[in-house]
């Protein structure tokens, strides 16, 4: 007895009934009203545009949002920094750092360095960066380019010798 050939339910299914195009046409036509029936904004005239630039005027900065990273990377070399400026006799730790120049932030990688172990080159350059994120929210500006390229080059040569513990790349 030869076996029956069962008829398949995927002929009717949606996938492959043939186009209906009537139907089709029909579907098209309703998203097309639905899409057209949308609220849409209204254009900006040169009132509203005044009044923005008004209310854009009057309110203050934008608020910076951070990652929880970063709040952390700056709230620890931030710690660093008032430690060292107690190390320095110096009480205002802003005032510190807004006449912050290049021997400045040269000494404070080597008192890091000195006093927290850092044993990695990478690592002393992470707290350089994270030093140039804590000036940067403090003056409000950049570090001087020049002084941060001039302390990431003597950074290798000076840690190597200066810090208690073996520095590797």
């Amino acid at each position: 007895m030869a076996p029956t050939l069962k008829k398949s339910s995927k002929l009717t299914s949606k996938k492959h009934r043939p186009c209906d195009a009537p139907q089709a046409l029909q579907d098209f036509a309703v998203r097309r009203s639905k899409e057209r029936q949308r609220a849409r904004k209204p254009k900006l005239t040169p009132q509203n545009c005044e009044a923005e630039i008004q209310k854009r005027n009057s309110s203050g900065p934008l608020a910076l949002r951070d990652a929880d990273a970063t709040k952390d990377n700056i709230s620890g070399i931030c710690r660093k920094w008032k430690r060292f400026c107690e190390f320095r006799g110096i009480r205002d730790w802003q005032t510190a750092i807004r006449a912050c120049d290049r021997g400045t932030t040269m000494m404070f990688l080597r008192y890091v360095c000195e006093n927290y172990k850092v044993r990695a080159f990478s690592s002393a350059h992470q707290y350089l960066l994270q030093f140039k994120q804590l000036y940067n929210r403090v003056n409000g500006q950049h570090m001087d380019t020049n002084d941060a390229k001039e302390t990431f080059k003597v950074q290798w040569r000076t840690l190597v010798t200066t810090c208690t513990h073996p520095i590797t790349n």
